[in-house]
């Protein structure tokens, strides 16, 4: 839809397919970090588990869903543009 790799930069919807991209990425990362460094940790410390670490989880999982909800307002938003944005 945006017709070459340089309008990624050059044009509205670009920019914001671009800005989802890296909001998917930032989500993934917080999820891969959940699963191999938080996780083990609170297996780790045993019953129950610490304070500290499902704490992080909390922060974790919450930077999760924020930056899901930012994905789907880009997403709804993309719905709005007409398609001179597209190019």
């Amino acid at each position: 839809m945006i017709g070459s790799p340089l309008a990624l930069f050059l044009s509205l919807y670009g920019e914001l397919l671009f800005a989802k991209i890296v909001l998917l990425v930032f989500m993934a990362l917080l999820a891969t970090a959940n699963r191999f460094w938080i996780t083990p940790h609170l297996k780790i410390a045993g019953s129950p588990p610490s304070e500290i670490w499902l704490s992080r989880l909390r922060w974790h999982v919450l930077a999760e869903q924020t930056l899901g909800v930012a994905v789907l307002a880009l997403v709804s938003y993309f719905g709005t543009l007409q398609s001179t944005s597209f190019q």
